[in-house]
Formats: C-alpha cells, structure tokens, sequence
C-alpha cells in the first residue's frame, strides 16, 4: 500500500555529527525537546537515524507549510537547542528544505525521494540482503551521490537505515531509504522497476518526493546558491 500526504507539506532533512563524548547527554536533552517541538504549529513528523558507514547523523522534520517551518526556526527555545548543539554536541551540520511533489508532478533539479517501511519486526539477516541487492543497481539508474556538506558524499550515493526515532510512531519498526535524483522521471523509473518492488514487498510503503528549494531569507551558513545551510567546526 502506497499513501500520498497533502502537497501542501514541506521538509527540511540533514544530518549533523556528534562528538563521540556527549553522545548520551544530546540523546538525554534530544528526548526532553520532542514534546515541545510536537506541540508546534504545523508539525507533521521527525525521524532520525545514523547513516551507515559515516560519521553523521541525518534528521527531518515535516511541517504543513514553509511558513509554519520558517516559524519554527525563529522560535526562541529552538535557536537556544541550536547554539547549545553548536557549542558542547555537534562538530558539524548540513540542512537543506524540499516542498512536497503532487503525484505525477514532472520537475528537475535536486529531487529528494523518501520510502518509509513499517514493520511489525526487525528485518531478518535475508531480507537485508535482498534490499542490499536491490540497492546496488541505483547507480544504474541514475541517482544522484548522497551529500552531507558540500562536496562531501557518503559511502553509497543513498540513505537506508533503521530509524532510531520517529514522531508520530506508526509502527513498531521503521526503516526509511533516501535517495537524490536529477528528474523525477529518473525517480518514478527507479520506482516501477523490479528492484523496487523487492523492497515495497517488505512492508507498508510510504513513497513521497520533495523538490529542494533555496533558502527564502538569510541564515548562518547558507551557500551562495542558497540550496543548503552547513557549519563545521574550526579545527
């Protein structure tokens, strides 16, 4: 079963890396936050999880519009979390926006495709290995590499992991593949293929794409293209 959310939502998804030494006390001060940033105008979700074979982190966040997300960055409470994340937590972070794609919507650019799989149990050691075999053809289809900051790609040119939270839970376990694409034309062809299915069949699939779109007002760090925010620390 594939599900469509109103096209009205917007994301923001990045990725931040921890200092190996505050790994407890962010996860402490992370889970005291959640009830506040739940309780925000236009909050739909936020889920998170560690990207395999990196040192980062990624996260998103889903509000109803980009003004409720633009709001929600000026809040005060919030800009205080970031500066303490900035100063004892985090040695770097990359932040880019995307707005929700109606179906059948044909666009360029930098395309964000999210498939979530919820499960009643973890996946077993021969599923993994299924999915793992999926995903090694995504090269072929064309898939943009994975970046965190500018320049720097992961691993493999895509995101699947485990979740290590998500709010609201739908759920008992959820896995989430994020992939980059030039065309959604590229996206649907990767989504209708046999590989695909290998994974869809593992699950309920949720399957949206966002378009990334440039910052609207000045903030720290923005690229001069305005398609990304990113900070790392000074060594």
């Amino acid at each position: 079963m594939t599900e469509h959310p109103p096209p009205t939502q917007h994301i923001l998804e990045g990725g931040f890396r921890l200092r190996p030494e505050q790994v407890v006390g962010y996860a402490k001060r992370h889970e005291e936050f959640m009830p506040y940033v739940i309780k925000q105008p236009g909050f739909r979700e936020t889920y998170g999880g560690p990207i395999p074979r990196s040192p980062w982190w990624f996260f998103t966040a889903k509000f109803d519009t980009l003004e409720d997300m633009e709001q929600w960055q000026k809040d005060r409470a919030h800009v205080d979390v970031q500066d303490s994340a900035r100063a004892t937590w985090w040695t770097g972070y990359y932040i880019r926006k995307g707005r929700l794609l109606a179906p059948g919507e044909s666009v360029t650019g930098q395309i964000l495709s999210e498939t979530m799989i919820c499960r009643d149990t973890v996946l077993s050691q021969e599923e993994r290995t299924r999915i793992q075999a999926a995903l090694s053809k995504l090269a072929e289809a064309g898939i943009r590499p994975y970046e965190t900051v500018w320049s720097e790609r992961t691993a493999v040119p895509y995101v699947f992991t485990q979740l290590a939270g998500i709010a609201p839970q739908r759920a008992p376990q959820h896995y989430v593949l994020l992939s980059y694409w030039h065309r959604t034309t590229d996206c649907q062809s990767w989504q209708e293929s046999a590989e695909y299915r290998h994974i869809t069949d593992l699950g309920t699939i949720r399957s949206t794409c966002f378009q990334i779109i440039p910052e609207r007002q000045r903030r720290m760090g923005l690229r001069p293209d305005r398609m990304q925010r990113e900070w790392l620390v000074e060594e």
